[in-house]
């Protein structure tokens, strides 16, 4: 086969990608952009103009390298640079299947290594302890009042901050069964983009307790008081003032005051309301 019959690995790669977004494959928002970033600022530029076919594992294998003395530097972490290579492995999969190459030149190399690279530790664990809970949903109740149901309902679910944002309180389905005091988790929103099913694909029915229900009330009672019209109107549970969806960066400036409040040494973000519930369920288990 000639190489000028075959496409430069940045026209199979954007093809591929069109693909699978065509046939549900890349069902997301949030995986359309990190496909489009990661081709355009890391794969494409290394690799683009050379013909799909004709990619060596030895250009693989000297880009790594490069890369793995940035996360040496501190310019990435290993994880990051491992998506993209997870990436590429998924490029070539396709490229293997629609052209019967050779050779697959990714199918030896090896991720870089993240035994020394510590997400969590036990002085960072981005999650908050039983006795630390209380006071910073107090915390958050007093300066954030806006905010205080959404956090408090994480918390209490674990439930991601996509999954939060899309809730809706009602309309012809609401996610929130007021008579019954189910919660239905069956949306997400990344990048945009409400989807009908969550990141996992898994939909839940969750029962909450009362004291999450009256919580949910008073936030619901909230927006009809002092709420806009368009958060009146809103079929969704944390609306923005313009009634649409709230943004994903939305708790970070909330969790940084509280927690300089509080004058916590630990940093914390809004992830710290899955990695909670789950610590303190492990914990609970293990008593």
């Amino acid at each position: 086969r000639q190489p000028d019959k075959l496409p430069s690995f940045n026209d199979y790669a954007l093809s591929l990608m069109e693909r699978l977004i065509a046939l549900g494959k890349i069902k997301s928002g949030k995986s359309r952009e990190r496909w489009a970033t990661i081709l355009k600022c890391h794969l494409s530029p290394e690799f683009g103009d050379v013909f799909i076919d004709q990619l060596q594992k030895s250009d693989i294998e000297k880009w790594l390298v490069r890369m793995g003395k940035l996360v040496s530097d501190g310019k990435y972490s290993p994880c990051t640079v491992n998506d993209w290579l997870r990436l590429l492995r998924r490029i070539y999969s396709g490229a293997m299947r629609d052209y019967e190459l050779d050779r697959n030149p990714v199918a030896y190399v090896q991720d870089i290594d993240t035994s020394d690279h510590l997400t969590y530790t036990i002085e960072q664990p981005n999650s908050l302890t039983a006795e630390e809970l209380p006071e910073f949903l107090a915390v958050m109740r007093g300066i954030f009042p806006q905010h205080f149901a959404m956090v408090a309902l994480g918390f209490a679910t674990g439930l991601r901050p996509s999954s939060l944002r899309a809730l809706r309180r009602k309309g012809d389905t609401p996610d929130v069964l007021w008579d019954s005091g189910m919660l239905l988790v069956r949306r997400s929103v990344t990048a945009g983009q409400v989807m009908e099913r969550t990141k996992t694909g898994l939909r839940q029915a969750i029962a909450l307790p009362d004291e999450m229900i009256e919580i949910l009330k008073w936030h619901c009672e909230r927006l009809d008081v002092i709420g806009t019209r368009k958060m009146r109107e809103s079929e969704l549970l944390f609306p923005t003032v313009n009634g649409k969806f709230r943004a994903p960066s939305c708790l970070d400036k909330p969790f940084a005051q509280v927690i300089d409040e509080l004058g916590l040494t630990k940093k914390l973000t809004p992830r710290a309301m899955r990695r909670t519930f789950n610590d303190l369920c492990r914990a609970e288990i293990g008593r």
